[in-house]
């Protein structure tokens, strides 16, 4: 896992690339939580959900029982966290200072049995974005077109895409009402006209 520090006006053009993390066998989904300022990320293949905490640089892990894609704070919800641990989506508690978990509750699991869940991020309304890719084969390919794109509030659960090969990376641009997505097997960056009203996407085309 790596860090941009800071840098002067002269050196803004300059990359300056620092590792942070060392030892992860997968590490993705990278969540800054600035009430803590701790840094979540999680170690896919390694099954386990992770903290750092830059001014202690100590790293401390809990394995979860599976190969896990994202973790992302609740709010107001203290040492409570959403991950999703293969077909399921869950409400855990860790402290961020032991290698214990408790399952609070299952939102989701995923009714394709040849899916998982994958990268996944939340508006700034809270509701959460992710996607779900097939499962990987022995030969290192996976099925394509076999995933989905949903988003979850409370209870309503919603697909917005579906015939996704490896369902990754989004953000949001409220200020352009954008949202940008990746289908990691495509190779192109998709963007959306975004309603971060009613959370909805539209007018799909390829950033080039």
């Amino acid at each position: 896992m790596y860090n941009s520090p800071k840098t002067d006006v002269k050196d803004k053009m300059v990359p300056h690339i620092e590792r942070v993390v060392e030892n992860c066998v997968f590490g993705e989904g990278p969540h800054w939580d600035e009430e803590t300022q701790s840094l979540y990320f999680v170690d896919v293949m390694d099954k386990s959900i992770c903290r750092y905490v830059p001014d202690t640089k100590k790293v401390t892990k809990a394995n979860v029982g599976a190969m896990v894609s994202i973790i992302i704070p609740v709010k107001g919800e203290k040492d409570t966290f959403l991950i999703g641990r293969e077909r399921e989506l869950l409400i855990i508690t860790w402290d961020g200072k032991s290698d214990k978990v408790s399952v609070l509750k299952k939102l989701k699991i995923e009714s394709d049995l040849g899916t998982n869940f994958n990268d996944g991020k939340c508006d700034s309304k809270g509701r959460l974005w992710i996607g779900t890719v097939g499962k990987w084969s022995e030969d290192g390919t996976v099925e394509e077109e076999r995933g989905s794109l949903y988003t979850i509030e409370k209870d309503k659960i919603t697909k917005v895409a579906d015939k996704i090969t490896m369902s990754n990376g989004l953000d949001f641009n409220p200020a352009l009402k954008k949202m940008f997505y990746i289908d990691s097997h495509k190779g192109t960056i998709d963007e959306f006209d975004f309603d971060i009203e009613q959370g909805t996407i539209s007018k799909f085309g390829i950033i080039k």
